[in-house]
């Protein structure tokens, strides 16, 4: 996922700017930096579960709802 690609990236970034010695470094707070970006990555990886355990359910149980509702359009 890019958010957290982004985030393991920083530190290599910042660490190549240091070394360079070329350009001036700026100073930021990792919680101000990837605090939302954090945030956004486990909301997605949420989703990501919660679309597996639907996904896992309409496998294993929609063939049988089917058999005994006549239909999936009763089911929803």
């Amino acid at each position: 996922m890019l958010i957290i690609h982004a985030n393991l990236c920083a530190p290599q970034v910042r660490e190549k700017i240091e070394v360079s010695g070329r350009d001036a470094r700026w100073e930021f707070p990792k919680s101000s930096l990837f605090s939302r970006t954090n945030y956004m990555a486990e909301v997605c990886s949420d989703l990501g579960e919660m679309v597996e355990v639907v996904d896992d359910f309409f496998k294993f149980l929609g063939p049988e709802l089917k058999a005994v509702t006549g239909g999936s359009s009763s089911l929803i």
